[in-house]
């Protein structure tokens, strides 16, 4: 009687072995990768994060700097105006035709940056006016403006509509004459001339630059 044994599996111990070491080897690949993964999404995230920082920060600095730009645009013309306040004399700039010749005079040196120019009294009454408004004989006494420029002696107004019902900004120097009572020389700014210095602020083709005296009042149009 032959002996029927099963015949051995000598291929399953191979077989067995080669998927142990294939397992091991989907191990070892898998876990740099999947570690590689996660660095790989929390980098991106570090370096969205730092981009959008480093944007903001450059934002920033181009805000500041022309700010400041503006800021010495203005501090010129305000200056410009307090040098003629010391120069001429109330009773020299209310003078026929004088006046006149002194905003042309403004405008040639600065840029037509000048609307108008009026002389006005202590008292708030508009002694002597050249622009094209109908403001000579306008009484100011009782507006913020001529309150801020009697106790400051200088004075850069936010937007307002005025008697004019236009809306402007002005500027305003205060003198004091040899009889103890005071005088304004005051202009008004040139919107148009104003808004070509804050548009130099834009970024890109599609950047905006605004200035704003409030929460929600702009100063300059947008594009």
């Amino acid at each position: 009687m032959h002996d029927r044994r099963a015949p051995l599996k000598l291929a399953s111990v191979p077989t067995s072995l080669q998927a142990l070491r294939l397992r091991a080897l989907a191990i070892l690949v898998s876990a740099p990768l999947g570690t590689l993964a996660v660095v790989g999404v929390g980098a991106w995230f570090v370096l969205e994060d730092l981009l959008a920082t480093k944007v903001e920060e450059h934002l920033v600095t181009v805000v500041k700097d022309h700010a400041a730009a503006i800021d010495l645009f203005l501090d010129e013309r305000l200056n410009a105006l307090g040098l003629v306040a010391r120069l001429y004399d109330r009773d020299v700039l209310t003078a026929p035709g004088n006046l006149k010749r002194v905003l042309a005079h403004l405008n040639g040196s600065y840029g037509t940056c000048y609307r108008d120019l009026g002389v006005i009294a202590h008292d708030g009454r508009h002694l002597a006016y050249e622009g094209p408004y109908d403001l000579l004989g306008k009484n100011y006494q009782h507006t913020q403006w001529f309150e801020q420029v009697r106790s400051k002696a200088h004075y850069i107004s936010d937007v307002f509509l005025g008697f004019r019902k236009v809306p402007h900004f002005i500027m305003a120097v205060r003198r004091d004459g040899p009889d103890g009572k005071f005088w304004i020389l005051r202009a008004s700014v040139n919107s148009d001339t104003f808004n070509e210095v804050v548009v130099l602020g834009r970024t890109g083709s599609t950047g905006e630059c605004f200035v704003l005296s409030g929460p929600a009042a702009m100063e300059s149009p947008g594009r």
